[in-house]
């Protein structure tokens, strides 16, 4: 996270990590995660990193502030990979406060 925070772009292997980690905290936890108050939510972050980082500053960073991550992002910015690797990056180092969230349905799986 310290790299990120540094404007540190992360190695492919570091990501892959990341990933792996988040993932294993992510099945662990059940669809819906309670989020201590109080919380900030942000959405649609869309890859602007400048912007998360600002909102950052203001907020404070977990597990100082309780986030939860209303999905969106990646796209429309140049700094998607950064963006859900900090997001991830927050989930490992601080699971129960912050609580990323897809704002989309997931497709329904065959045969449910």
């Amino acid at each position: 996270m310290a790299k990120l925070l540094r404007n540190e772009v992360l190695t492919e292997a570091e990501v892959e990590d990341l990933c792996g980690r988040a993932t294993e905290i992510l099945q662990r936890e059940g669809n819906v995660k309670d989020v201590p108050a109080p919380c900030t939510v942000i959405g649609d972050i869309h890859g602007q990193w400048h912007d998360f980082i600002e909102i950052l500053k203001i907020g404070g960073p977990p597990p100082d502030t309780n986030f939860v991550f209303m999905g969106d992002f990646v796209d429309r910015g140049y700094h998607s990979v950064e963006c859900v690797s900090l997001v991830l990056a927050f989930k490992v180092r601080s699971p129960a406060s912050s609580a990323p969230a897809p704002n989309r349905p997931s497709p329904a799986r065959p045969g449910r």
